[in-house]
């Protein structure tokens, strides 16, 4: 299974030349709780950006096949992965969210209170196409995003 995890300003902002333009300890613990112990996804820029992360199987997408967990064709992987049992967590960036998007049944979106510049986005996704949960937290929202025919696919596939 594929779950997209981000955190996004108002206007959908996630970065500024190659950083988080913000500092949210309760998000960055919210993210670390979910992805411990888990296969979480970076693309190659996102990853050098990341302070190490230790408890995670981390994959990152390139071009290259240099690194350890390396995923070379990324939509492939998608496709292979998008109704496993197996928890991958997509952690940006942007054109990493782009082109998972489409196949993650399950978005986790901390929307943070910030309205600063950016130069990377969150992409536009139809959101009548999910159901939405929304929990207040101290100092963002998590929006919760499951798309509706999820359930239905997912028992399709797993019979």
């Amino acid at each position: 299974m594929l779950v997209l995890i981000a955190a996004v300003g108002n206007q959908n902002q996630i970065g500024l030349e190659g950083k988080m333009t913000w500092r949210n300890k309760e998000d960055l613990q919210f993210f670390k709780e979910m992805t411990l112990n888990n296969k979480v996804v970076f693309g190659r820029k996102t990853y050098l950006e990341m302070p190490k992360l230790t408890g995670r199987e981390i994959y990152i997408v390139s071009k290259k096949s240099n690194e350890l967990n390396t995923i070379t064709d990324f939509d492939s992987f998608l496709v292979q992965h998008k109704n496993d049992d197996e928890l991958f967590f997509i952690a940006g960036g942007q054109q990493i969210y782009e082109q998972a998007l489409k196949y993650c049944n399950i978005l986790l979106i901390s929307r943070i209170n910030y309205d600063g510049n950016a130069d990377t986005f969150f992409p536009y996704f139809c959101k009548s196409m999910y159901e939405l949960i929304t929990y207040t937290m101290n100092t963002f929202t998590l929006e919760v995003y499951i798309r509706k025919d999820y359930n239905n696919e997912y028992d399709r596939n797993n019979r």
